[in-house]
């Protein structure tokens, strides 16, 4: 006979199952590790750098066709264009498919021996391979090292 002190409802016999059945990894769950504490806040250099009113200017413009007028009225203005300059016009350029502007900002690099950084070149190949562009790409790839 069982002992009545013992007896399990239906609803406990469910909250017992449903412990032993997340405490014995069945249906292939396996257990997550305890979770952490976050880690508090540190700021990166980016967050530290002051805005670059060219960048700003170019990340709110949507027509292709002014990315090099809004270079040019900078650099007239007398604004000194850097590799963040530089690369953000590229990657702008290169993702509204505007490949006869890329080699002219590439050549203006080149002619006034700007160094940029890698990431800015391994960005336009793959933008060429999207586009099926390989020769242009294995071009970018072989000059790539001039311009670093």
């Amino acid at each position: 006979m069982i002992n009545p002190r013992f007896k399990l409802t239906p609803l406990k016999l469910q909250n017992q199952l449903h412990k032993f059945i997340q405490s014995n990894h069945i249906h292939g769950h396996a257990r997550s590790k305890p979770t952490r504490k976050p880690r508090p806040h540190k700021f990166t250099r980016n967050q530290l750098r002051s805005a670059i009113p060219f960048l700003d200017n170019l990340k709110q413009c949507k027509n292709p066709d002014e990315f090099l007028s809004i270079f040019n009225d900078f650099n007239v203005m007398g604004y000194k264009h850097d590799y963040p300059s530089y690369a953000s016009l590229v990657f702008k350029l290169a993702r509204a498919r505007r490949f006869d502007d890329v080699e002219a900002v590439l050549n203006f690099i080149r002619t006034h021996d700007i160094r940029c950084g890698e990431p800015m070149f391994v960005g336009l190949i793959r933008h060429y391979g999207k586009v099926d562009l390989i020769d242009k790409a294995v071009k970018v790839f072989s000059e790539m090292g001039k311009l670093l």
